[in-house]
């Protein structure tokens, strides 16, 4: 009767996990030379991807994503509309107005210190962390911690002043990265309104890559009198950095990657040749009980797959602690285990030209007798 499929594969399974016990020292060679490919690959290659992605992290920060729109000399009359424009397009994160800079004092204390204050449209972005007791409606103003001291204000009440302006303390706000220019001052909240101009327009995107076309993208929705007069800062040669730097660690890794797995296939050649001379009278017996050559193909690539995904689980637990002692850092997930497929792989390839050797030696001539 002839076996089922899932039979068959069951005692494929079971035999090949037998002739692996039955050659420990080709097995153990086998899976270490796998295990060393796969950690060696993660010890080298596994650094660059790690120490790529650290750099890439670096270049990507708030600062490198930054736009910066300044009419210094007020000849550019940027409305306070367009701040909610720019906002809305594609890949803007966030957007901000900042108004002319004034002077404010604190009412409350005569002949008090002057801060420099700021009318801000738009909705806070992350690089200002606020602290309020009520949400900031139009003309509300919130103090840094170093304006608060020099405002002689205990806590974030009460209100500032100037010849224009009479605004209430709300709250506090912390400005950090990118924003950190806006420290030791001022903020009144506002809403745009056509009339209102503003002198700087901080603009922070999603990617550095899209920073130079949206720098563009921003100076064509603004609604001023002449765009022509702004100053646009950018950190858009970054992005020319990023693409640089990827690249060539992507050529260096791929170099590694293609050195070490050739080493390992030859390896797991030469072991698995020696395995096959070693087990030829068992292959030979299984030929004359009835076994095809796609079967003793099978039963000896079986074999080296179990020794190879062993030695794979083995590499990337040895290649992940030394990306981890020399770089500070370890590669994704996605990679690790296209890493550890990639050797599986390799090993099956580099074990066919033997298997092919046993599967077709004659039995007749394995089993003679001298």
């Amino acid at each position: 009767m002839k076996p089922s499929p899932l039979g068959a594969a069951v005692t494929a399974a079971r035999d090949a996990v037998l002739a692996v016990r039955g050659q420990r020292v080709a097995s153990a060679v086998s899976a270490l030379v796998v295990a060393g490919v796969t950690a060696a690959i993660l010890a080298t290659t596994g650094q660059t991807v790690a120490s790529e992605r650290r750099v890439l992290s670096e270049i990507d920060s708030p600062a490198g994503r930054l736009i910066t729109l300044t009419d210094d000399q007020d000849r550019a009359r940027v409305s306070a509309v367009s701040v909610p424009a720019v906002a809305a397009l594609d890949g803007v994160e966030w957007a901000i107005g900042l108004g002319q800079a004034f002077d404010v004092t604190n009412p409350a204390v005569p002949g008090g210190a002057a801060v420099p204050a700021r009318r801000v449209y738009g909705s806070w972005p992350p690089g200002l962390q606020t602290a309020v007791y009520r949400a900031p409606r139009a003309g509300d103003a919130l103090v840094d911690a170093g304006a608060m001291t020099r405002l002689g204000l205990l806590e974030p009440v009460g209100g500032v002043a100037s010849p224009t302006t009479h605004a209430p303390v709300v709250g506090t706000f912390t400005a950090t990265g990118p924003l950190a220019g806006l420290g030791d001052s001022v903020l009144v909240h506002d809403e745009p309104a056509r009339g209102d101009t503003v002198r700087t327009i901080m603009i922070s995107v999603a990617t550095v890559r899209d920073v130079e076309d949206l720098a563009r993208a921003a100076t064509a929705v603004l609604v001023a009198q002449d765009p022509n007069q702004l100053t646009v800062t950018t950190q858009g040669s970054l992005a020319r950095l990023q693409d640089v730097i990827g690249s060539q660690l992507a050529q260096t890794s791929r170099r590694l990657v293609w050195v070490v797995l050739a080493a390992g296939m030859v390896l797991i050649t030469v072991t698995q040749f020696g395995a096959v001379a070693q087990r030829a009278r068992d292959h030979g017996r299984r030929r004359a009980l009835g076994a095809t050559r796609t079967g003793i193909l099978v039963h000896v690539l079986l074999q080296v797959g179990l020794c190879s995904v062993t030695g794979a689980l083995l590499g990337v637990l040895v290649g992940l602690l030394l990306d981890w002692r020399l770089a500070g850092a370890l590669p994704g997930v996605a990679f690790t285990v296209a890493v550890a497929t990639l050797s599986v792989i390799a090993a099956l390839v580099a074990a066919v030209p033997p298997a092919l050797r046993a599967a077709y030696r004659d039995p007749v001539r394995i089993l003679r007798v001298p």
